[in-house]
């Protein structure tokens, strides 16, 4: 009479060897080094969360986080786009590398975020305190998100028309927003990943049809990171724009983050039409990647928080 056990994944029916559906296809799986932002609280595994992949996390500090003293000066207030919990240091922020291990049949991208006041900042339904992901066609139209990890084009996507340019009048963080893009090349454009909770590979537990999984690289302190890449990007100023701000590092002085996005994008990528020049993109990935490469502060290493 035949048996059956599964062990990792592999069902033993009779003396043959039978692939279950709790494990990704092997056929298809690959790994990814992926970053992300989010309050400790939540953990490291990014369960209904977007990652992104070095350049992808740049971009979304550089379009998103570094620019809200500027942009948002009356916090919430200012819009929706100045009340990301991701972006609020006060939530005890971290930053985690992780390795993704994923069924590489992509599927579309994710918009995974936190839901505040009701909804996740993009008009969606969604309870106060925990990750909701959201899918979109091509009309922008909430469709159901499918079973393997989501995926975008950073490049591509944000140079499209509809995120529009900067005209004369508007505020230089308006044209270096629009003008962060042609800051990433072809063969880097930047990824963002969205992965689907119900499809992950639980260790030791893995859900049947499940697509990803997750090991943590390590996990530092979003304020230490931010004070490696700042420095890092201080260091390569060549024009001494920060020399005339006040001593230090302050990232929420308007000096420090004209200079920030000057050494980066170029002195002229703040004006309509201007163009883009700056650090070459493999400095400012490398300055990203720096926090995790380290314990050593004059390395731009941050001490490893333990994982919880």
């Amino acid at each position: 009479m035949g048996f059956k056990t599964t062990l990792l994944g592999v069902m033993v029916v009779a003396g043959r060897c039978e692939r279950s559906l709790a494990q990704i296809d092997p056929a298809y799986a690959i790994n990814l080094t992926v970053y992300h932002v989010n309050p400790k609280s939540f953990g490291p595994i990014p369960l209904n969360m977007d990652t992104a992949d070095a350049v992808g996390d740049v971009f979304f500090d550089l379009h998103n986080v570094f620019l809200q003293p500027l942009q948002c000066p009356h916090g919430a207030a200012s819009g929706h786009s100045c009340s990301n919990p991701e972006a609020n240091q006060s939530l005890n922020l971290v930053v985690n590398k992780l390795v993704l291990t994923v069924d590489s049949r992509f599927s579309t991208y994710a918009k995974c975020n936190i839901g505040v006041n009701g909804t996740d900042g993009h008009g969606n339904a969604c309870q106060d305190g925990i990750y909701c992901c959201y899918c979109f066609d091509e009309n922008r139209n909430v469709v159901p998100c499918n079973h393997t990890l989501g995926r975008e084009n950073v490049k591509e996507e944000f140079g499209r028309m509809s995120h529009g340019e900067c005209y004369q009048g508007e505020p230089d963080y308006e044209c270096w927003r629009s003008n962060l893009p042609n800051k990433l090349t072809n063969s880097t454009p930047g990824w963002w990943y969205s992965s689907y909770k119900p499809y992950y590979c639980t260790p030791g537990h893995p859900t049947p049809g499940c697509t990803w999984t997750a090991s943590v690289t390590k996990v530092v302190e979003k304020n230490c990171a931010d004070k490696a890449f700042w420095g890092a990007v201080q260091a390569a100023d060549s024009s001494g724009c920060f020399s005339a701000c006040s001593p230090g590092l302050n990232t929420t002085d308007p000096c420090h983050i004209r200079c920030l996005y000057s050494t980066i994008l170029g002195p002229d990528a703040g004006s309509p039409g201007g163009k883009v020049s700056g650090m070459p993109l493999n400095d400012l990935i490398a300055a990203w990647d720096a926090p995790f490469a380290s314990d050593d502060p004059s390395k731009g290493g941050c001490p490893s928080l333990p994982v919880v």
